[in-house]
């Protein structure tokens, strides 16, 4: 009887240093920007004013239907998405700040968002969440000299809805605001 108690215990162990290790690698799997060309640390060394624009121009659900026809009020989307990469930034990145008319900045950004999915995950508590993803490029380009200083591309940028939240819009927002995480 001790043999088999001690078997438990060890698998016991075993499960939880295995959760463990399968979290840490879940926690740890960052979201894919990849830079292609400009300065590769434009987000950790510029300052300045900056505008903002976020396209879903030509941007696909699931990379099957036009954007559009998954949500009418694209237009509502594009604000918060803007909403949320706009807060972020404001905590994240100390130097740079986001103005609202392109005639006060030294920068755009540029957001051009190319495929959009979300979905629905079940919690460890059985609480339904939402999750979307966004894939898409991100062109930042010196208004004056109307050149780009950094060109990046970006994959499945994963914003949550929260735990007991099933809306789609808080999910936006927190793609972009995981989207300037990225950047760091």
């Amino acid at each position: 009887m001790v043999f088999y108690i001690c078997n438990i215990s060890n698998m016991k162990r075993i499960f939880l240093t295995l959760f463990i290790f399968l979290s840490a690698i879940t926690l740890y799997a960052g979201n894919d920007v990849e830079f292609i060309k400009g300065n590769e640390s434009f987000f950790k060394d510029a300052a300045g004013e900056v505008f903002l624009n976020v396209s879903f121009e030509n941007a696909t659900f699931d990379n099957q239907m036009p954007l559009t026809d998954k949500f009418q009020d694209i237009e509502r989307k594009r604000r918060i998405a803007m909403q949320g990469f706009t807060t972020e930034s404001h905590e994240q990145l100390k130097k740079i700040r986001i103005v609202p008319s392109v005639t006060d900045a030294i920068y755009k950004i540029t957001i051009i968002v190319t495929n959009v999915d979300a979905q629905t995950s079940l919690k460890w508590s059985g609480v339904k969440g939402l999750w979307v993803k966004i894939w898409g490029k991100i062109v930042v380009t010196d208004i004056k000299e109307d050149k780009e200083v950094f060109v990046a591309e970006f994959e499945e940028v994963k914003g949550n809805s929260g735990a007991f939240s099933p809306i789609v819009d808080r999910a936006f927002n927190n793609a972009f605001c995981e989207l300037v995480k990225c950047l760091k």
